[in-house]
């Protein structure tokens, strides 16, 4: 009930702030994993220090990028609130997957996609 209450009392403006900090955790989120899998595709002379390239270390970047803007996310919604909205970076990070680095998504994946947006769909209703 308290976060729903919380919710209820948000300016607009405050939840607009809270909405750009998710999108913000979301696009942080799938850069750090697509640029991790190009850090990790990399020819050996290409990596930094023989440990990694630089697109391993962007996207460790991106990732605590990703945790601040959750944090200030959470200063503006309640937690299973936040979980859900966030949940759709996975959806993003598979759409630049096929996009970006060309990975075959099998049609019974996209099946499996579609169910993971209803059930998002679903939660994100209020109750």
């Amino acid at each position: 009930m308290r976060a729903r209450a919380r919710l209820a009392d948000m300016t607009e403006s405050q939840k607009l702030v809270g909405y750009a900090a998710f999108a913000a955790v979301i696009a942080f989120n799938a850069g750090g994993n697509l640029l991790l899998k190009l850090g990790a595709d990399a020819p050996p002379e290409r990596q930094l220090f023989a440990l990694a390239s630089w697109q391993s270390f962007a996207g460790i970047a991106c990732f605590a990028l990703a945790v601040i803007a959750y944090a200030w996310a959470l200063k503006h919604f309640p937690l299973h609130v936040a979980q859900i909205i966030v949940s759709t970076q996975f959806l993003v990070t598979i759409g630049l997957a096929a996009s970006v680095l060309g990975e075959p998504i099998s049609a019974t994946r996209w099946f499996g996609i579609g169910l993971i947006v209803i059930g998002l769909y679903f939660c994100s209703r209020p109750s």
